[in-house]
């Protein structure tokens, strides 16, 4: 592999990491109220 590629890689690796994290903070910050409710009415 050349340096260009892994450099590649790398950027790569940490958009698909942004994108994840991105994604779970999202599920988070959506499911929190969802499961507040259930434990509240339960």
């Amino acid at each position: 592999m050349t340096l260009p590629m892994i450099l590649n890689n790398i950027n790569n690796h940490k958009l698909l990491s942004a994108i994840l994290l991105a994604v779970f903070v999202t599920l988070v910050m959506v499911l929190t109220p969802v499961i507040n409710k259930l434990l509240g009415k339960s």
